[in-house]
């Protein structure tokens, strides 16, 4: 403002003064600047002399110059509250839109709370539903595993009893099956006594003389086979016991070696023993003496009653049978 009012200053002082000269009574043409200062005594009186302004004319025109001033500050004050004015209604826009907005959002922001609330409302409908939904079951629940506990103790309590019941068939089966076997046994026994006392009892053969030749002469037959097979056997070199398995076969078969010597004699028996080359080279004798030891074999199991110490006592048993006749 001071810069403003000292702009001003000049051209104030440069300006033509006002009024009427009353003197001439003609406008003042003089420039203020060459009048002198203001309420000069020596240049301005009263009375007009020097041609200089009057008191009233000076002091109008010092009210017109504050007048002035007061206008320009004035406008400048004019100024500076429309600037003031503009910036408030600025900010007054400003603000009536963040008041709409915040509006807009307070109402968008009620209708979530109304939509949470009614969403919570459902969600707790919803609960409570589901909580009577699980009593409900948990009571149905609970009734059923009552029910499958009693099944359960009834069932055990039959599987109980039936295991008893089992276990006393079980023990019955078994004495009934050890007594079958006992009546088994003592069948079998009762009929092979029947069966050899029927042989007694009938005066009659089993098998005619015809048949019994023919028998005869089949085990004749599988008994020249078998000794010729044995024979030729010892033909392969590769069947030759070593001079320890010689003596360990010895000492093993002693008792068969006996009854060898026995049933073929002694000479064919030291044959066979000292002339082992010979024997593989013609294997007859060797034959032979097989075919022998063989039908001694095989007419000591026909004429044994049974295959025991006591078919001796049956064979003098049965001798003296014979010899009675009857």
């Amino acid at each position: 403002m001071g810069q403003e009012r000292n702009q001003e200053e000049p051209k104030r002082q440069n300006s033509y003064a006002g009024g009427m000269d009353p003197k001439t009574g003609h406008v003042r043409t003089r420039r203020i600047s060459e009048m002198g200062p203001v309420g000069n005594p020596a240049k301005f009186s009263s009375h007009g002399e020097g041609g200089g302004w009057d008191d009233r004319a000076e002091a109008r025109l010092v009210q017109e110059r504050n007048q002035e001033d007061r206008s320009v500050e004035s406008r400048r004050k004019i100024e500076r509250l429309r600037l003031e004015v503009r910036v408030l209604k600025e900010d007054k826009e400003g603000l009536k839109q963040q008041v709409l907005a915040s509006q807009a959002q307070a109402l968008e922001a009620d209708k979530k709370h109304k939509r949470s609330l009614e969403g919570a409302k459902a969600l707790q409908d919803e609960k409570e539903r589901l909580l009577s939904h699980i009593k409900s079951i948990t009571s149905e629940v609970a009734t059923k595993e009552q029910a499958a506990a009693r099944r359960i103790t009834e069932i055990e309590s039959r599987n109980q009893q039936q295991e008893e019941e089992i276990r006393t068939l079980r023990q019955r089966i078994l004495q009934s099956d050890e007594k079958q076997v006992n009546t088994d046994r003592l069948l079998q026994a009762r009929t092979a006594d029947l069966k050899g006392v029927e042989t007694f009892l009938t005066t009659a053969d089993e098998y005619s003389g015809a048949e019994i030749m023919m028998m005869v002469e089949s085990l004749n037959g599988e008994i020249f086979q078998i000794s010729a097979f044995m024979a030729e056997t010892l033909e392969n070199e590769s069947q030759v016991a070593t001079p320890e398995e010689h003596e360990k076969n010895i000492t093993r078969f002693r008792k068969a070696l006996e009854f060898s010597r026995n049933h073929i004699g002694a000479n064919l028996f030291s044959h066979l023993k000292d002339n082992a080359a010979k024997v593989r080279a013609d294997a007859l004798p060797l034959q032979l003496g097989l075919q022998a030891l063989l039908t001694a074999w095989c007419t000591i199991m026909v004429r044994s009653w049974i295959s025991s110490p006591f078919d001796n006592d049956l064979q003098i048993l049965y001798r003296y049978i014979r010899n009675s006749g009857e």
